[in-house]
């Protein structure tokens, strides 16, 4: 279908064309993720930053589309802008169901503006508690070199998900980078016990 032209006439560069076929999929099925996807690589291309964060939200809108959510963590500082403002407003207009606070928390985490993303990681709290916020919190304050905070908050992650080895990898980290070398390294004979 049009998705498939789209996406020849991008393998071609040709944007123009390409965004053409991607509008008539969308027009047929304004559902489809992967339509907004698709269009919004070729706005990146064409450097048309504002329309590629649209047709980013718009599929993590319709269905939390992963390449959609790896497109927003790697794009530059003007799609990032970009997105951070539509995202935000996404956070206001919805408080239920795609959870655009996390959204938030990420993106400003993948462009190390880490207390943006500590505030919106805990807004993101308020609709229910997950062991990966509460992870990515933790690499948030490690990066601000505030380890203390980032082992209180692995932490809690580990008590919701006691399972999750890597949790325990990230623990002795943050025991090592807080000068504990002790701590770390017992961390870690722990990590090879369940290994």
């Amino acid at each position: 279908g049009y998705i498939g032209l789209g996406k020849n006439r991008f393998a071609q560069n040709l944007y123009d064309e390409a965004i053409e076929q991607f509008n008539y999929a969308i027009k047929l099925d304004n559902e489809s993720s992967d339509s907004y996807v698709c269009r919004s690589k070729c706005y990146l291309e064409k450097k048309d930053y504002a329309a590629a964060a649209l047709d980013i939200v718009k599929a993590l809108e319709i269905d939390g589309n992963d390449e959609a959510f790896q497109m927003f963590q790697t794009c530059n500082d003007t799609c990032y802008q970009n997105l951070a403002i539509l995202i935000d407003i996404q956070s206001k207009k919805y408080s239920f169901g795609v959870n655009w606070n996390y959204y938030l928390g990420v993106l400003h985490q993948t462009h190390n503006h880490f207390r943006e993303a500590i505030d919106r990681y805990n807004k993101s709290l308020e609709g229910g508690t997950y062991a990966l916020i509460y992870e990515n919190i933790a690499q948030c304050y490690s990066s601000l070199g505030n380890n203390s905070k980032a082992l209180q908050y692995i932490d809690m992650a580990m008590e919701i998900d006691s399972t999750n080895h890597i949790l325990i990898l990230k623990k002795a980290d943050y025991y090592y980078y807080s000068g504990n070398e002790v701590k770390a390294i017992e961390m870690l004979g722990k990590y090879l016990e369940l290994e």
